[in-house]
């Protein structure tokens, strides 16, 4: 996502692994590995300071070169900074982001990236355990899928090993717990984004420029993100009521009345699993509204 230009968001990346032989997911392609050169060359640790030898992936390198441990002091081992892990809300960015971003306008993309990531070393946020974003259903699915393969690896691959490594009910706790709101990825942009005041206007260029294929709550969030007028999602009049129309197409419309208008239409379609999307992203701006309960209850049945 931060540098190979993608929109997928968890779900749909779930749907992937789900739907797909995934041997280099699921860590079986050690597995041909070992065949090809045997198990005494290959060495799989997980990516861990509690598996390292005394805590440095260095050291594990001379382990595995033979290396005797009262020679290791003899060797060099520098440190370096290491660069924070960019937060959900920074992720979230440049996942949106992505839709107008590609190869073509790559120094935009660097420069992008350098922001973001000065953003992340500046502020240290924590991201939750990427379980606190799953549903109950999502995790057990995947957990179910990847659970005899892991079984394998710990068995069979994994040079050291612990009882709770790739075993997530022991330690998992609150499921679907994490969730982002707009106004933190609003922050990280008016943060990060923002204060670089030529970065920022390219992406609006190229957002107001570029030719969606498609229309999406995802595009109506980043013109939100950059200040850009998103009416022209509205061009396909088809179906809105007078009224909806009116609403949308005056002068100062406020997004979350996209985000409503879009949903009710798309119910009235029948496409009701986006009509969802629509909705959901209405309660993300306004939490605790009654209405848009009533209209999420009334969708959730027609599913």
């Amino acid at each position: 996502m931060k540098r190979h230009y993608r929109t997928l968001t968890l779900d749909e990346f779930i749907q992937g692994q789900l739907t797909a032989s995934q041997r280099r997911v699921s860590g079986m392609i050690f597995d041909d590995w070992i065949k090809s050169f045997g198990g005494d060359h290959v060495y799989v640790y997980p990516y861990s300071k509690d598996f390292f030898s005394d805590g440095k992936i260095e050291y594990s390198f001379l382990d595995a070169l033979g290396i005797n441990t009262i020679d290791w002091p003899f060797y060099q081992v520098t440190g370096s900074v290491v660069n924070a892990s960019y937060s959900s809300a920074v992720l979230e960015v440049k996942r949106l982001l992505n839709y107008i971003l590609s190869e073509q306008n790559s120094s935009v993309s660097n420069r992008v990236d350098w922001c973001l990531q000065g953003y992340s070393d500046a502020n240290h946020e924590k991201r939750p355990p990427i379980h606190q974003f799953f549903g109950d259903t999502s995790w057990r699915v995947l957990t179910a899928k990847f659970q005899a393969t892991n079984e394998y690896l710990k068995a069979n691959v994994l040079q050291v090993n612990h009882e709770n490594f790739l075993c997530y009910s022991d330690y998992i706790g609150p499921l679907g717990v994490a969730s982002l709101s707009f106004s933190a990825i609003k922050s990280v942009v008016d943060e990060a984004l923002k204060k670089d005041e030529v970065t920022f206007q390219e992406l609006c260029s190229l957002y107001s420029t570029k030719k969606f294929q498609s229309f999406s709550s995802d595009l109506i969030t980043l013109g939100h993100l950059l200040d850009q007028p998103v009416d022209r999602f509205t061009i396909d009049r088809t179906g809105f009521t007078d009224d909806e129309l009116e609403l949308l197409l005056s002068d100062n419309p406020k997004f979350i009345d996209f985000y409503i208008k879009q949903g009710l239409l798309l119910e009235r379609l029948g496409n009701f699993t986006q009509a969802k999307k629509f909705i959901a992203k209405a309660q993300e701006r306004r939490p605790g509204g009654e209405y848009l309960r009533e209209i999420a209850a009334r969708i959730d049945a027609k599913c």
